[in-house]
């Protein structure tokens, strides 16, 4: 199974796994990175908006459904909508465009970006529909996978085979356990991978003012205009954003991210294996 096989199922599996996608009006939270109890909800009324700016402006090259054209991929199977929720990370693709493949820079508007994001999610819940039937995908090389948590995935460095990974093959179905491993869920959006009773570490954050005055706890919003936290006390203290005001976020997921960028296909079908071993 191919990576670009991989992250595709991942992201139909994250709209399928345990729910189907809800429909209704995104609520207003903070950005978060993806995860498996983080899935995108879909405005049907936004996603409408959306079509006609993907037809406008994508589907020459992308294809009328977003399943790729002779220039353009197929979008349904992209990373990038993967981890996206409400456009944060589609429109940083929009306004730089990919020289390097021929895609010139978009100028669209905020809402345009939202609801271009709404719209391929979308097709990414028909697409989820359609395709549902879970896959085998425990068809790597168990001691390979344990020499990779090991040593170059640096996996050991955060958990333990005998501590928060005990026993956590018995909780997840290989198909939930490798979402998981790819994209942990936010703090506080679901039960982690290393327990079904506490919630994943908190994310940490730094929020420097104009004076010098740190102040430093767990985050509870961030967006472009403004930054709450609860700190040390449990009181809950906020921020408008500027250039004045410098934030620093402690994302516990960080790693898991990083190496989204350095798994070969081996790699995640070997820890896959290792991890189902865990019984």
């Amino acid at each position: 199974m191919r990576w670009s096989q991989v992250i595709s199922w991942a992201a139909v599996f994250a709209l399928t796994a345990t729910a189907a996608v809800t429909t209704r009006a995104n609520a207003g939270q903070g950005i978060g990175a993806p995860g498996p109890a983080d899935k995108p909800t879909v405005d049907p009324v936004k996603a409408a908006a959306g079509k006609n700016t993907f037809v406008q402006n994508c589907a020459f090259c992308h294809g009328l459904d977003a399943s790729g054209g002779e220039r353009g991929g197929d979008l349904i199977r992209s990373l990038i909508v993967a981890r996206d929720r409400k456009g944060e990370e589609i429109g940083k693709i929009v306004a730089a465009g990919i020289p390097a493949k021929g895609m010139p820079p978009f100028t669209l508007t905020p809402a345009q970006i939202e609801e271009l994001s709404q719209f391929l999610h979308q097709r990414v819940a028909e697409k989820a529909s359609r395709n549902a039937k879970p896959i085998n995908i425990v068809v790597g090389d168990a001691a390979a996978g344990e020499a990779y948590f090991n040593g170059e995935g640096g996996c050991r460095a955060c958990h333990s085979p005998t501590g928060d990974l005990a026993h956590v093959a018995t909780r997840f179905a290989p198909q939930d356990l490798q979402l998981r491993m790819l994209f942990p869920p936010r703090p506080g959006a679901g039960p982690p991978i290393d327990s079904g009773q506490r919630g994943p570490a908190p994310t940490q954050i730094t929020v420097t003012l104009p004076g010098g005055e740190q102040v430093r706890g767990v985050l509870v919003r961030i967006d472009d205009f403004a930054v709450a936290l609860k700190d040390a006390n449990g009181s809950y203290r906020s921020w408008t954003r500027s250039p004045d005001v410098k934030v620093d976020v402690q994302d516990p997921r960080a790693a898991h991210y990083a190496l989204l960028d350095k798994y070969t296909d081996r790699d995640i079908q070997n820890l896959v294996a290792y991890l189902e071993t865990l019984k």
